[in-house]
């Protein structure tokens, strides 16, 4: 099993690094591993491994088109399909003494009792705003 670092700090990947012009030889290595991709895609495969072999022969093809390595046919950051609710609001932040004042009012309230949901409530409120 192959191990892959992504976002890892030195990791060539994903880095503001030029891509490497290809040499013929390089072209020509690229284009072997195309059509024998391509020859691979029309064979039966599962599911999974069919996603792979398509995702390798766009980024293949992608690169003899720009005759350079890399892979540009990605996004930078993968975060998933977009939330049904949209994307999320930018939270508002307090003031510096808004942020002390509700620091205080938690002491008090964890001096009170330190299991208190008041005081749960406050902290999360404190994390989000302040």
């Amino acid at each position: 099993m192959a191990f892959k670092i992504k976002n890892f700090y030195g990791s060539p990947l994903y880095s503001s690094s030029p891509d490497r012009p290809f040499t013929a030889g390089d072209t020509e290595r690229k284009e072997k591993k195309l059509d024998k991709t391509i020859k691979q895609l029309s064979e039966p495969m599962s599911d999974k491994k069919k996603a792979r072999k398509e995702k390798k022969l766009l980024k293949t093809a992608d690169q003899l088109e720009r005759n350079a390595s890399g892979d540009k046919t990605t996004p930078l950051f993968q975060h998933g399909p977009p939330h049904p609710k949209g994307p999320k609001k930018p939270t508002e932040k307090w003031s510096k003494e808004k942020c002390e004042a509700k620091r205080k009012e938690l002491k008090k309230e964890i001096a009170k009792d330190p299991y208190s949901e008041f005081g749960s409530i406050l902290k999360e409120q404190i994390a989000k705003h302040c």
